[in-house]
């Protein structure tokens, strides 16, 4: 995988999804997708990827000007995503964390940050119910991190059905690219 746009495009990131576990990362065209939705240069952005798996999400904004937060759970994705901020030189730019997804949005709440960008890929739950999503909503809810003006975006499965209001969230848009899609929430 590379990243496709801004000051790193061209560079691959080096991740290999059997080394890791077999870990499903963002398709480029769904990357490509979702950068082009959300704005090809994002300057003065914060942007928080919390389920960042190879970093790609979290670098690919960093490289279009954003600061980011990438939160991995898994030790040795979390110590690979260090390791290319370091590799990189884009630390200035970049925290790295490694919590469970409601950890690190308390964690990131009581340092009273706030994002405009909020991107959840969690593993995919391959059915049509995916409470999953309605639960990281709620915490995101009960913890604001989003600015008003902010937007959640949602990786998730094609077939998983998406409320349309989650708490204080309303779907804005959704996006569906065969088996993957993108929906969209903001402050209702």
């Amino acid at each position: 995988m590379r990243v496709i746009g801004g000051t790193l495009k061209k560079r691959k990131i080096p991740f290999q999804n059997k080394k890791f576990g077999g870990a499903e990362t963002t398709p480029q065209k769904v990357k490509g997708a979702l950068f082009s939705i959300i704005g090809e240069d994002l300057h003065n952005t914060a942007f928080l990827d919390l389920y960042a798996c190879s970093g790609q999400i979290g670098i690919e904004a960093i490289s279009r000007g954003a600061v980011a937060v990438m939160n991995e759970i898994d030790r040795r994705r979390f110590a690979h995503i260090q390791s290319l901020v370091r590799e990189w030189n884009i630390e200035k730019y970049a925290t790295v964390l490694n919590q469970h997804a409601s950890n690190c949005i308390r964690h990131l709440h009581s340092r009273e940050m706030l994002f405009d960008y909020i991107f959840l890929d969690p593993p995919y739950i391959k059915q049509e119910d995916a409470h999953r999503y309605s639960i990281i909503l709620g915490d995101l809810g009960k913890y604001p991190l989003l600015n008003d003006t902010g937007i959640i975006i949602i990786q998730h499965f094609s077939v998983n059905r998406m409320e349309e209001r989650e708490g204080i969230f309303t779907v804005t848009d959704q996006r569906r690219y065969g088996s993957t899609a993108l929906t969209f929430y903001g402050i209702a």
